[in-house]
């Protein structure tokens, strides 16, 4: 596709051995954005609930899958999920309104059409004004052709054909087991510990932040203030302390198809164990291309416009643990990532910023090249890592989405 100009969206993202550079239209023109959202979010894995959501029959959950509203439900009868456009067969009205709730019919309002939570095709008034090989079973709401649920994150695929659900998480299945597993009887979600957010910015500037471990004492030096001031740093601090006293560095790592971490060259193990029930918060993960495990939260990042975005933030609650210990951990969350949070308004701040900063002319491109001469790579497992354990900063977990990025749209 070629851009208005002499670029084309290949040309948008260059690698050399000394050099990573992004174009600044990968954040602000309109046209890349609708290419994402039909060659990325349209087409590839993406995540759009964890099960705890939807937990009993009738249950429901709506959201946007790139542009296409979608709804997750619950069935009563055979407990399955089903995932099915949120598009009435008659006219093309949306059929449920609410983000979340418990129905086992939707009724679009407009003519009456109801479904059931299948998607099946209950009823349609009037009927005899159709014609006469008008068939209900063949006007269901149309289910999306593919549905994973991994450890109870549940993604879909818009596409009917392309890589398994375990072939995209590929490397970061053993993050996310870890996650599912941080409470003695797993994770639970659920609607009424949510907040959501908006900023006006791209998408893609909220999933680098996690792992870029380079803006978190410049961003958020007035946190580190007020928490020094209490005796109390962040666990962010504290394990960057920990890091640079013993000489090593953040140890970031890009897992392959667009996925970073936290953690060992060899995936989690001993350098998260201090990071369990008992310890601090878990360091970030993020899954290509649109969620976040994040400390206590999972972070579902709904793009809207090239220039709007919004964060989905969900409190995950760990089963079988005194009410007191999630209690702690969510006023821990909400101290940084609430309303009236001393961290998350830092964040999407600069999100802002990096919107108005890529409307700018002169130098049209952007740098991700922290740390590349020291980059190593397993041709077994695909993964990336850093080879100066003393670098405590490193841009490999943001070359990894790029890296992604550049693939997914340049595919034919």
């Amino acid at each position: 596709m070629v851009l208005g100009s002499e670029l084309s969206i290949g040309d948008l993202v260059k690698e050399t051995p000394t050099d990573f550079i992004v174009h600044k239209r990968v954040f602000s023109d309109p046209l890349v954005f609708d290419q994402e959202m039909e060659r990325i979010f349209e087409t590839g894995w993406v995540y759009v609930a964890h099960e705890s959501e939807v937990a009993k029959g009738g249950d429901y959950k709506t959201v946007l899958v790139g542009r296409q509203p979608v709804i997750i439900s619950r069935n009563s009868d055979d407990n399955k999920i089903y995932v099915m456009y949120n598009s009435c067969r008659h006219r093309g009205a949306t059929v449920c309104q609410s983000e979340y709730g418990h129905s086992n019919y939707f009724r679009c309002g407009y003519h009456g059409w109801t479904y059931d939570n299948t998607g099946d095709l209950a009823g349609s008034p009037y009927e005899d004004g159709y014609q006469d090989d008008f068939d209900k079973s063949k006007m269901g709401l149309i289910r999306v052709p593919r549905v994973g649920n991994y450890r109870g994150f549940i993604f879909v695929s818009l596409s009917p054909t392309g890589p398994s659900l375990e072939d995209h998480l590929g490397n970061v299945r053993p993050y996310i087991d870890l996650f599912a597993d941080i409470g003695p009887d797993g994770i639970d979600v659920v609607p009424e510990h949510i907040h959501k957010s908006f900023y006006n910015g791209n998408w893609k500037t909220s999933v680098e932040n996690p792992n870029d471990n380079y803006h978190f004492e410049f961003t958020h030096a007035s946190l580190q203030a007020v928490y020094e001031r209490r005796g109390r740093p962040t666990a962010t601090m504290a394990a960057g302390k920990q890091r640079r006293s013993s000489g090593k560095g953040a140890m970031m790592l890009d897992l392959g198809n667009g996925h970073h971490a936290w953690g060992g060259f060899d995936g989690p193990g001993t350098d998260w164990k201090n990071y369990r029930l008992g310890g601090n918060s878990m360091p970030p993960v993020f899954i290509f291309p649109n969620v976040v495990l994040i400390d206590v939260q999972i972070r579902h990042v709904v793009p809207l416009a090239v220039d709007k975005t919004e964060l989905h933030v969900h409190l995950v609650g760990l089963k079988g643990v005194p009410d007191e210990i999630n209690e702690e951990r969510w006023d821990h969350h909400h101290e940084f990532y609430g309303a009236a949070g001393l961290g998350a308004p830092d964040d999407w701040e600069q999100f802002e910023r990096f919107y108005r900063g890529s409307l700018s002319r002169g130098d049209e491109w952007v740098r991700y090249s922290r740390g590349l001469k020291y980059e190593v790579a397993d041709s077994a497992t695909g993964k990336r890592g850093v080879s100066n354990e003393k670098l405590p900063t490193s841009e490999v977990t943001l070359r990894a989405i790029y890296r992604q990025w550049h693939r997914a749209m340049t595919s034919a």
